[in-house]
C-alpha cells in the first residue's frame, strides 16, 4: 500500500470519527434501528451503539479488499 493510499484511508477514518462524535452529542439517548411494514418503531438502541458501528468499515477493508491484493 503507498504512502497516499495510508494518508486517505486515515483521513477517512478521523473523518468518521469525528461524524460519530458530534452525532453522539446531537442523538437522542436513545435511536429506534428497526421499524415494521406500517412504520412503527420495533427496536431501539442506545446511542452508543454507534460506537461498535465504526470498525465494520475498516473490517470490511481488511477482510476483503487488503487480502485481494496479496493474492
Amino acid at each position: 500500500m503507498s504512502k497516499k493510499e495510508k494518508k486517505i484511508i486515515t483521513v477517512l477514518l478521523i473523518i468518521g470519527v469525528i461524524i460519530v462524535g458530534v452525532a453522539l452529542i446531537l442523538l437522542p439517548s436513545e435511536i429506534p434501528f428497526h421499524f415494521n411494514a406500517k412504520g412503527k418503531a420495533e427496536w431501539f438502541a442506545s446511542k452508543y451503539f454507534l460506537l461498535i458501528l465504526i470498525p465494520v468499515p475498516a473490517l470490511v477493508y481488511i477482510t476483503n479488499f487488503r487480502n485481494k491484493k496479496k493474492k
